[in-house]
């Protein structure tokens, strides 16, 4: 699929240089969007193991559309036999972004919740508006469930989210289900499902269902009822 819309990293980087951050109820979208893909992939039974903004792509009616499978490998991992010669694809090491990289990947161990670390921190760096740090006091913080030095003080549902994707221990992290379950990401995808056949039906632009675009002020409120 052509996707005319350039990548997540670039609409980040551009928005990010005129406002200070994206609005809550962008962001419920982003993750509602994204959780889509991520259960898509993982029920297929792969992991993508480089998941950030640079590797989402933008479709022409704004669209999130996961990409770059380059470093991809599939899950379960099957058994080596002793006669079969390992080729990198079926390795277990692996070299992803390590800006995005879940800490038990640099060790070579790895699972799907590998990828909700990535995604997590992805939903940080939209969020937050910062530069993810790439090596340093920084970088170790976000692996050591250290959010101190960001800003989500706005949004304690968000923040309880993103820690549970980016747990230190993998065992403790939420699944892709977890997440696309979740009350509000299941909220904020209803809505954008709803605009999306109100645009079918009236023959107006598909953007109104994009997780960019605006919406009315009452959409936040809606989605964050009651939980």
């Amino acid at each position: 699929e052509l996707c005319e819309g350039g990548n997540f990293a670039n609409f980040l980087w551009e928005y990010g240089h005129v406002f200070p951050r994206l609005d809550w109820a962008r962001v419920w979208k982003i993750v509602a969007e994204l959780s889509n893909g991520l259960k898509f992939i993982h029920d297929c039974g792969i992991i993508h193991l480089d998941l950030k903004p640079a590797n989402i792509f933008l479709s022409c009616d704004a669209r999130l559309k996961i990409g770059d499978f380059g470093m991809a490998t599939r899950w379960p991992r099957p058994c080596p036999t002793a006669d079969s010669s390992s080729s990198s694809s079926d390795s277990f090491e692996r070299e992803g972004d390590k800006l995005y990289l879940a800490p038990e990947v640099l060790q070579g161990k790895y699972s799907k919740v590998a990828d909700m670390f990535s995604f997590g921190m992805s939903i940080l760096e939209a969020a937050a508006n910062i530069v993810v740090p790439d090596q340093g006091e920084a970088w170790h913080r976000l692996r050591q469930e250290d959010f101190s030095q960001v800003d989500l003080v706005d949004s304690p549902q968000l923040l309880r989210l993103v820690q549970q994707m980016m747990q230190t221990n993998p065992s403790l992290r939420v699944g892709i289900n977890g997440v696309y379950s979740h009350p509000v990401v299941a909220q904020a995808r209803a809505k954008m499902e709803q605009a999306h056949a109100t645009a079918v039906r009236t023959g107006t632009s598909l953007f109104v269902a994009s997780p960019l675009a605006s919406v009315s002020e009452d959409f936040l409120p809606a989605i964050l009822d009651n939980y």
